[in-house]
């Protein structure tokens, strides 16, 4: 009996072993775990130095991070910085390090260090905290900021701020100031467990055995077999309304730029704002969605308070009629072809300026 026992355990010591080896080779784990963390003001930011694996749709994407919380680029980060902030689409969801229109950009501006810190789900109040929090250390000559459809919606849900909108015309009767910092708690009930923090820190076996669970549990799989059958033939622009606040909204969004511009002359750079034009905002954004309203003033307000803006707009109708082409697949993200393109007309406008 004792022998049996014994036997047992070496089998499984030599079963789990050669399984987690194989998952740490082949088809390594996230054991840092998410690929952001709320820093010590509550802003969502990237962790520093890392690598995460984003498995989705078929989609198996690296992401490398580097030690300004930003994904890494090809150049060395002792040139000169240019910080780039954005969300989603300026990241480069679920596209590889090497194929985002951000190194795109390096590789045309060889000059400079591109410093990509963007986070998805970010809006302005959030590339203002980053701002007020980093510029000074990072000490960036240029900054971009690219502009998306959620950007200003984002900006009103968003606790980064406290604000009082008393006038739409005179900002001067408005209020804004920092909010509440807000912590997360990253300790779920099982972290009592005993070893469990040193299995999801040390095991990819565990890690992978983990996701099985939740994916069951939340019928994920379910999910992905449903998904394949659909037919993704059209494509709605992600957007969200406002329509109680839209105007509101649309006042906090240009007291947060011209905050950023002082925060910007404060760290000695030169600010530039750019809209892709990734949806062509006058007819497909929705009409109570904050940032149509401001993208449509942006030109005119940007002008007035000496900020440089980029409208690309005009210069993206081969998307606009043919969004499906630069689309990842059952995602509202652009593709590889998606950032060539969306870096082949920045780049233009760069160099035409």
């Amino acid at each position: 009996m004792k022998k049996n026992i014994t036997l047992l355990l070496f089998t499984l010591i030599i079963v789990f072993g050669s399984c987690e080896i194989f998952l740490k080779f082949l088809y390594p784990q996230n054991l840092d775990g998410w690929y952001a963390a709320r820093d010590q003001t509550g802003l969502n930011i990237l962790k520093p130095n890392t690598v995460y694996y984003h498995r989705i749709n078929n989609r198996n994407i690296k992401y490398t991070f580097g030690e300004f919380n930003n994904r890494t680029t090809n150049n060395s980060s002792d040139k000169k910085k240019i910080l780039i902030l954005g969300d989603s689409f300026t990241f480069g969801w679920l596209v590889e390090d090497k194929d985002i229109f951000v190194n795109h950009l390096q590789n045309e501006f060889d000059n400079y260090y591109f410093v990509n810190s963007s986070v998805p789900g970010w809006g302005t109040s959030d590339y203002l905290r980053f701002l007020e929090n980093y510029c000074n250390k990072l000490a960036p000559k240029k900054i971009l900021i690219i502009l998306n459809t959620d950007d200003v919606v984002r900006s009103w849900l968003s606790k980064m701020y406290e604000f009082e909108i008393n006038d739409l015309e005179n900002f001067d009767k408005n209020y804004i100031s920092l909010g509440l910092d807000k912590q997360l708690n990253y300790d779920s009930k099982y972290h009592s467990i005993p070893f469990y923090k040193f299995l999801i820190k040390n095991s990819h076996l565990f890690i992978f055995l983990r996701q099985i669970v939740v994916d069951i549990k939340n019928g994920s799989f379910a999910i992905i077999k449903m998904e394949k059958n659909k037919n993704f033939n059209s494509f709605n622009v992600p957007t969200q309304d406002l329509k109680d606040y839209l105007n509101e909204a649309v006042v906090l969004t240009k007291m947060l730029f011209l905050r950023m511009k002082k925060v910007n002359e404060k760290c000695n750079s030169e600010l530039n704002v750019i809209y892709t034009g990734w949806a062509d905002y006058s007819y497909q954004l929705s009409k109570n969605n904050p940032t149509r309203k401001f993208l449509m003033e942006a030109q005119t307000f940007f002008e007035k308070n000496d900020i440089k803006y980029y409208d690309l707009t005009d210069q993206m109708t081969l998307v606009h009629k043919n969004f499906n082409d630069y689309l990842i697949p059952m995602d509202s993200h652009p593709n590889e072809k998606g950032h060539k393109i969306i870096a082949e007309k920045i780049i233009e406008n760069i160099k035409l300026n």
